[in-house]
């Protein structure tokens, strides 16, 4: 670990305000008087930062997967295990640091991303989705040459088969908000099975987003259909390079292989009730949902 990494990112989360407390370590206050300790480390040429969510209102596994999906596409929400039944909400950003030259200067981005996320999640309301529209074909070429499977939408942009070990798992690529976006959904009706197995669905996806890199878990409404499908997303920049969109295809491959098929088998009633028991330490309390709609 070079002192390089270091000077760059505390530089970054001190420009937005967060208070240095130790090398790899902040604390940042909100108006609302929250505190929040922030981390950083670096782990095979990847740059995470984690700010931990402390004093959120109680809320449902579903409705924090809803909030983070509408949060900046470069932050996940996560949840991380503190004890056999214990959990911790979490803001996360990953960088690849082996990206180019330009990734130094994406962390006064992901920084500011950060500092907007913990706002938005501590009583500012959620930003509107952005407007979608479908990518140029010279993404879709690029997207051909690297060896993926690639096939036209019209305005729903274009769709990637990014098969994970057979389990047949496709991504939909769209422009939104002056950049691009990758989504793999896991499940198509999320809310089917009612509030229990969106729970149960919601919850192991967020553990998994905090073991993951570079991708995130969100609920979305598929390009075309009025119901929410739950998936994993992974940001670009509107002009990418086909090296970062061959990454970011694998890392949503590597996602879907490792939780479509769980995704899947917690729509049985009996698996999902057994889940959310285990995981809660036997105890069934519950918050409720509200009315909280996905992005579109």
């Amino acid at each position: 670990m070079t002192r390089e990494p270091v000077g760059l990112v505390s530089e970054a989360m001190v420009k937005r305000g967060w208070i240095p407390t130790g090398p790899w370590s902040w604390m940042g206050s909100l108006r609302n008087g929250a505190v929040l300790p922030a981390l950083a480390r670096l782990d095979e040429g990847w740059l995470r930062v984690e700010v931990e969510m402390a004093g959120l209102p109680k809320t449902s596994p579903w409705e924090l997967l809803l909030a983070g999906s509408s949060l900046p596409q470069r932050v996940s929400l996560a949840l991380a295990s503190r004890a056999p039944h214990a959990t911790s909400v979490r803001l996360v950003a990953d960088l690849d640091t082996e990206d180019g030259e330009g990734w130094p200067a994406r962390i006064l981005d992901v920084s500011e991303d950060l500092t907007t996320a913990a706002s938005r999640l501590h009583g500012s309301a959620l930003d509107a989705p952005e407007p979608e529209a479908p990518p140029p074909e010279s993404i879709a070429e690029m997207i051909r040459g690297a060896g993926w499977s690639c096939e036209a939408r019209g305005e729903h942009g274009f769709e990637i088969a990014i098969d994970g070990d057979g389990v047949g798992a496709r991504a939909h690529l769209v422009a939104r908000g002056g950049g691009l976006r990758l989504f793999a959904p896991l499940k198509k009706n999320a809310e089917a099975g009612g509030d229990q197995c969106a729970d149960a669905t919601a919850l192991f996806l967020l553990l998994a987003s905090h073991r993951l890199r570079a991708v995130r878990a969100v609920a979305r409404c598929e390009p075309g259909r009025p119901e929410t499908a739950v998936g994993w997303e992974t940001a670009l920049p509107v002009e990418p390079r086909a090296e970062q969109l061959d990454r970011a295809l694998h890392a949503l491959a590597v996602a879907c292989r490792h939780s479509l098929r769980e995704v899947q088998a917690l729509a049985t009633p009996a698996l999902f009730r057994n889940y959310l028991n285990q995981r809660n330490g036997g105890s069934r309390e519950r918050a409720p949902h509200t009315a909280a709609r996905a992005s579109r």
